[in-house]
């Protein structure tokens, strides 16, 4: 199973949030709150990914979340996005490729009698001999990234709760630190 993982700078504004994955160029979207943002950014980015695909483009590599900063707008933060290449392709792509191999007799039919879909066996093989991120690993990675986005989500909720008083005060005196 191919699955990706990006980072992806979230900024809220007036209507919900726009979104941007600084690796994928152009890809950006926007949600009417944090949930639909997370969901439409997921399937910009998975689109973008599957054209790069189809196209026989390599995939961009996803930079370390720790050296992407949403500081293009105000309140921005970063947080990372998973995408289902598979499960897309499933629903969206329209393109595979026909590939003929060579195996020895005995194996075909050895193979044919335990009802082996060789399609299957064949990407798997190249999706381990690729080595693309295994399932399994993708907890250790999105775990920390979850807590990161909870931390995030928290502070950024404190912040944007501020009184219209405060907001004077922050006003009158913008070289204050913020009294939150």
């Amino acid at each position: 199973m191919l699955k990706l993982l990006y980072p992806a700078c979230f900024y809220p504004n007036e209507d919900g949030f726009t979104v941007i994955v600084p690796d994928l160029p152009g890809c950006v979207s926007e949600g009417k709150n944090l949930a639909n943002a997370f969901e439409l950014i997921t399937d910009a980015a998975c689109g973008w990914v599957l054209d790069e695909l189809e196209d026989g483009n390599p995939i961009p590599e996803a930079s370390n979340i720790s050296t992407v900063l949403a500081t293009e707008y105000p309140y921005g933060f970063t947080s990372m996005i998973i995408l289902d290449m598979d499960t897309y392709a499933e629903q969206h792509g329209d393109k595979s490729i026909r590939k003929n191999c060579t195996l020895p007799a005995w194996l075909n039919n050895l193979a044919e009698k335990n009802n082996i879909n060789f399609s299957q066996i064949l990407q798997e093989a190249l999706i381990q001999k690729l080595n693309i991120l295994p399932i399994s690993s993708i907890f250790f990675v999105i775990l920390p990234a979850i807590i990161v986005l909870n931390f995030t989500l928290i502070f950024l909720t404190n912040s944007l709760t501020v009184t219209s008083a405060e907001q004077a005060q922050m006003l009158q005196n913008p070289n204050q630190k913020n009294p939150m």
